[in-house]
């Protein structure tokens, strides 16, 4: 079978490949045209000339012939004047060159008479025939009889001599030359004939070349005129021009092209400004809850500071912040906290009237703004009703769960600015969230002033941080056996030079808030293990003496932290064992699988782990056999009543007896009775600190302290 061949496809007739293929094949046509002409008047030319050379060579031939009759017959006409007076005959030698020579002349005029229709020519060839008979006579009888030669030569030669070169040959020699004239004036005509018929094809090609040019000229300068007002009208906006090229199928292509984006444009800008719409919704509407967002709430706030001139409007601003929601949100996931958050918009506009703006802050930060509050007590109704919606269950993925809010209410006073409203809206949530959470609490000036006056202790504490103006003191954990002391506590202490000393129950949970404690847990990691170095060389073998650190889960959660505590390790050259870190039982609870990673990578580099204030936690005897915990610190709360007996005495011996069973060490905290001491120890409480045997010491009163006589009270630090 043979292979099916695919032809070429064909070029439509208004393509760009066609009229350039018609362009190209005309100027072939007509260059082949030329060269036909050119061809054929070579041809022409060639012929005529032909025939000019044949009838010049005629005429040469009759004009040689008529000068060889004219000598042969001047030589006669001597040769019958000789025989006249001398009777000279002719030698046989001489008379047969005669002989040949009219022989000679005879073949001549032959050739001659036969190179051309010449009418003269039959009679110049008779007469040439029958002189050269009579010659050949007279010259055949001159050696014989010459008055019979001289009368063959008088009467038979010299009459048709006469005759023949008098008439007959310049008549055929004439016509000869008329033939010539005409044969010239024909090669004269041809020659012009070809040339006028190649320029006319020149011009034809030319003008051809020209109008095929400006054809496509033409038709190329119509479709990109009508590209270029498409994309003019296409720029300015105009989607609904329609590019039509008719006479160009390539650009109409791209016409097509211009036509279909300008389709699929309108299509966008539609799709465009129906996302604007749904854009300028979002751009005022929370997307989650639907309701104002920060920058409609805000413009509804601009709005009645405005009211009418002179008269601003009377209202209140309600800050809602729900309490403890970011552990919904690690417990459950952010879309059950989202779905939670969607109940809390719709109960929030339940608990309002109907003309008020609830807006969502964002997290879970939701605010509303009362208009025409006539009396303060309408507002505070307003947040007792959102307090008591929220505090409602709410039943979600088969779970109940409580969630509570605090609530800032601030009035609107004239002057006020709206930032100056949420500022102090929010200064009044954080206040009602501080005081327990779950209520709500009115803007008062003063409470803005205790946030200053947070905002320039938080700038004082970094300040002093920088430039080392903390201390660290220390209070001696000691044996309560022996009273030999086997450690420390490092305690850290801050004396403003205008406020004095700030208690490390404010500076210590700022820290935590503005980003401080990373650096500052830090600081005191690296200078409590540099003294405790020290003590071991002076502690004369009497063993090692240990350092305990509080770590907050702020630093616990901080992945430099460990690299922090094997840098202070290395740089005091500290036993590891001597290290112990205490962490509190709500940190553990906080993030128990974090934590314990954590307390795992500490414990790889030999320190000890302490868990501080145990007890007053829940859940924590559940956590003792996953966590690598060596210490339990019993709080001050059980050690306080352990001398008056009760539960939280039994509590402190259950904790004592619990650390044996696990062989924990127990460390009793805030020893500061004899009772207590004498309790704790008959409890089976090894270890134990408190002012009862020394308050926080500075660094050079703790060395004293451990070289002091058992019982001795030492200066205090603080």
């Amino acid at each position: 079978m043979r292979p099916r061949l695919t032809p070429l496809p064909r070029a439509r007739p208004h393509s760009l490949r066609a009229r350039f293929a018609r362009l190209v094949g005309a100027l072939l046509a007509l260059a082949a045209l030329n060269v036909g002409a050119a061809y054929w008047g070579a041809r022409q030319r060639g012929r005529v000339f032909r025939g000019l050379r044949a009838t010049i060579a005629h005429h040469a031939a009759l004009t040689e012939a008529r000068a060889g009759l004219e000598d042969h017959a001047k030589r006669v006409r001597v040769l019958v004047q000789l025989l006249g007076v001398e009777h000279a005959p002719l030698d046989t030698e001489e008379r047969r060159r005669a002989l040949q020579s009219v022989a000679a002349l005879r073949r001549t005029v032959d050739l001659a008479a036969g190179r051309g229709p010449n009418a003269h020519l039959g009679v110049v060839r008779a007469r040439t025939d029958s002189l050269a008979d009579a010659w050949t006579a007279f010259y055949a009888r001159q050696g014989v009889d010459p008055a019979a030669a001289l009368v063959v030569a008088v009467t038979r030669a010299e009459p048709l001599a006469e005759r023949l070169l008098g008439t007959d040959l310049p008549a055929a020699i004439a016509e000869e030359q008329r033939r010539v004239e005409a044969a010239s004036a024909a090669f004269e005509r041809a020659d012009r004939t070809t040339s006028a018929l190649a320029w006319a094809i020149l011009a034809l090609s030319v003008v051809a070349s020209a109008a095929l040019a400006y054809a496509l000229w033409r038709d190329l300068r119509g479709a990109i005129g009508a590209l270029r007002t498409g994309v003019e009208r296409l720029g300015a906006g105009d989607l609904t021009h329609q590019v039509n090229v008719t006479r160009c199928e390539e650009l109409a292509t791209v016409g097509q092209s211009l036509n279909t984006m300008a389709r699929r444009l309108r299509q966008a800008r539609g799709e465009l400004e129906r996302r604007n719409q749904e854009l300028a919704h979002l751009a005022f509407r929370d997307p989650l809850t639907h309701l104002a967002n920060r920058t409609l709430f805000h413009e509804h706030v601009e709005r009645a500071i405005g009211g009418r001139p002179g008269r601003p409007e009377e209202m209140a601003i309600l800050f809602i912040d729900l309490d403890d929601f970011k552990s919904i949100n690690d417990t459950l996931g952010h879309h059950a906290g989202d779905r939670l958050l969607v109940d809390v918009a719709t109960r929030l506009l339940d608990a309002t009237r109907g003309s008020d703006t609830v807006a969502r802050l964002g997290g879970d930060e939701f605010a509303i703004l009362l208009h025409r509050v006539r009396e303060r007590e309408e507002a505070i109704l307003v947040a007792e009703r959102v307090l008591w919606a929220l505090r409602a269950p709410f039943a979600l993925d088969e779970r109940t769960l409580h969630v509570a809010a605090s609530v800032g209410v601030v009035f609107h006073h004239q002057g006020q600015s709206t930032d100056e409203l949420l500022r102090n809206a929010d200064v009044a949530m954080y206040r009602a969230k501080a005081a327990g959470k779950g209520q709500y609490a009115v803007f008062a000036p003063e409470m803005h002033a205790a946030l200053l006056d947070r905002v320039e202790l938080a700038a004082e504490l970094r300040d002093a941080l920088a430039h080392d103006g903390l201390a660290v003191v220390y209070q001696p954990i000691v044996d309560l056996a022996d009273r030999r002391v086997t450690g420390f506590e490092a305690l850290v202490r801050w004396s403003n030079a205008r406020r004095g000393a700030v208690s490390p129950t404010l500076f210590i949970p700022l820290a935590e808030e503005v980003g401080a404690i990373v650096p500052l847990g830090r600081w005191v990691i690296g200078r409590a293990c540099r003294e405790a170095a020290r003590w071991q060389q002076v502690s004369n073998g009497a063993g090692p003496v240990g350092v305990s650190i509080n770590v907050s889960g702020l630093q616990l959660a901080d992945p430099t932290f460990v690299g922090d505590v094997r840098d202070a390790l290395t740089e005091s050259a500290l036993d590891p064992a001597c290290l112990t870190l205490e962490i509190t039982e709500t940190v553990i609870m906080r993030d128990s699988i974090a934590v314990l990673a954590r307390l795992r990578e500490l414990k790889t580099l030999g320190v000890r782990v302490a868990i501080d204030d145990f007890g007053t936690g829940y859940s924590s005897l559940a956590y003792l056999q996953r966590f690598p915990v060596d210490t339990l610190k019993i709080d001050k709360a059980f050690v306080d009543q352990i001398a008056d007996g009760g539960n939280d005495a039994a509590l402190a011996r259950t904790i004592v007896a619990l650390g044996d069973m696990l062989r924990l060490r127990t460390v009793a905290e805030g020893i500061e009775s004899a009772d207590q001491h004498a309790e704790l120890l008959a409890a089976g409480c090894r270890l134990g600190q408190g002012y009862f045997f020394s308050r926080p010491l500075d660094a050079e009163a703790a060395t004293a302290f451990l070289h002091a006589p058992d019982g001795l009270a030492v200066q205090r630090a603080d």
